[in-house]
């Protein structure tokens, strides 16, 4: 069982990674534009999410897609630094930003990475609302393979978890996450945006 949940680890680390350079070549070709502000409130939530999971699990090789993805926001962050834009952070921006602090806090007060940890899916439910309503409003405006191996990453890693049985909490991390990418994988899929542009004529299909 160790082998079969160590290779699920690193399964789930290399498609989160392959996830972060697909959609970074994605936004070099302009079919994502990235907001550096935002992606750095991003990158401090995935930070915080992976050193709170990996002291809930006290397992490397389960950590190591959370890992993986604070570099790929931080790489995405710097990314729309140096070509994209940078502007200020509006109010749900700052709200994420304070609920990110609190985790920070909670976890250092409490020594709780548990608590820590949940309020890092809350907040990062809350900041991916607007993506999703936007990838409802119109499916070409997030690219869809990253999403889709976004949500396969995190269900390879909920099934991790499953297996090494170290209890209920870290398996509502990454089952939680796959939900909220999985819901914008659905949004974004090819029938759905070869119907979009069957309504909408007028538009042209992105590049």
């Amino acid at each position: 069982m160790e082998t079969v949940t160590w290779f699920l680890g690193v399964a789930g680390a290399l498609t989160s990674g392959l996830a972060y350079t697909l959609y970074t070549i994605e936004t070099g070709l302009g079919r994502s534009k990235p907001n550096a502000a935002s992606w750095s409130v991003w990158a401090f939530l995935a930070t915080l999410n992976a050193l709170t999971y990996h002291e809930m699990s006290h397992n490397l090789v389960a950590s190591l897609q959370y890992y993986i993805g604070a570099v790929g926001c931080g790489l995405v962050f710097f990314y729309a630094l140096l070509f994209g834009k940078f502007s200020r952070l509006h109010t749900r921006e700052w709200v994420i930003l304070i609920l990110g602090i609190c985790s920070a806090l909670v976890w250092y007060a409490f020594h709780s990475a548990a608590w820590a940890s949940l309020i890092v899916i809350v907040t990062f439910a809350i900041s991916i609302e607007p993506t999703v309503r936007s990838a409802f409003q119109d499916p070409h405006r997030e690219p869809a393979r990253p999403w889709k191996l976004w949500t396969l990453a995190l269900t390879i890693g909920t099934a991790g978890a499953v297996l090494r049985g170290k209890g209920q909490l870290t398996v509502v991390t990454p089952f939680a996450l796959a939900l909220l990418h999985g819901s914008v994988a659905v949004l974004t899929r090819q029938t759905r945006r070869l119907r979009f542009l069957a309504d909408h004529p007028n538009l042209a299909p992105p590049p």
